[in-house]
């Protein structure tokens, strides 16, 4: 099935469901600062015994000397992991780190609240992405949001782009649905919205949300690549492949 048969067919998807980041929002325009700040800050926690570099390659993110971005890895903790995942990840590197976490609650408060104050009101669209939402949802499509970063990250985000308000359901890694690549979330769409899986399509960046989409029983998987109309390797199926979210607003609803 193509891009052109999801939304012009008799059957048009009655669901939308979105991952978040490399989706709804530049991933990489929103969140490498985010990532740096907390990496700089573990670096000083531990007295330069690790470096800022360690915190973020060890998730997927390759910096220089000069701060300067080297590369993300596909499919990584960065890309499509939660934020417990990278915090185990953290911990993996040293002993002392790993106790520091486990004793000290105020260290993950402080990462928290370094995470959310830089990322409140910088938040970059993928695309024109408010004015492909609402047409979307003024065409009548339900929508939803499945992601795998936490719900007063998300909270933050969908303000930042004026979107939220169009979302039946936003499910974060946090809101009991179990996260990605399992299918509860996307289930949890279905029930707000009132439909089968079926009738819903996921849109997603990640090997994670295809699975998760498999997971759901969803009719379709669309992903979002700039390799587009070419599918990434490292995604297992696509039914489409499309630039960004704007594309979808090309195709009639009828």
């Amino acid at each position: 099935m193509t891009l052109h048969d999801f939304f012009s067919d008799a059957s048009l998807p009655e669901l939308l469901v979105f991952d978040k980041d490399g989706v709804l929002l530049d991933l990489h325009e929103t969140w490498y600062p985010v990532m740096l700040n907390v990496a700089d800050y573990l670096e000083n926690y531990c007295d330069s015994r690790l470096k800022r570099d360690d915190f973020l390659s060890i998730i997927g993110i390759i910096y220089n000397a000069n701060k300067e971005l080297y590369e993300t890895e596909e499919n990584s903790l960065f890309a499509s992991g939660t934020f417990n995942a990278m915090e185990t990840a953290w911990r993996s590197l040293d002993e002392q780190l790993a106790q520091s976490f486990a004793k000290n609650t105020d260290l993950r408060k402080k990462i928290e609240q370094i995470m959310l104050t830089s990322q409140r009101g910088k938040t970059k669209p993928k695309g024109n992405i408010k004015a492909s939402i609402a047409a979307l949802f003024q065409r009548g499509h339900k929508l939803g949001v499945v992601t795998n970063d936490d719900a007063a990250s998300t909270e933050i985000n969908l303000q930042d782009l004026g979107i939220k308000e169009y979302f039946t359901k936003v499910v974060a890694a946090d809101s009991g649905y179990g996260k990605k690549p399992e299918g509860g979330g996307l289930l949890a769409c279905c029930d707000a919205a009132r439909v089968s899986p079926q009738q819903a399509i996921m849109v997603g960046d990640t090997a994670t949300d295809y699975e998760a989409a498999k997971a759901a029983g969803f009719r379709g998987f669309i992903a979002v690549s700039a390799q587009a109309p070419q599918k990434p390797s490292f995604i297992p199926h696509a039914d489409a492949v499309v630039t960004s979210v704007d594309a979808l607003v090309g195709y009639p609803d009828h």
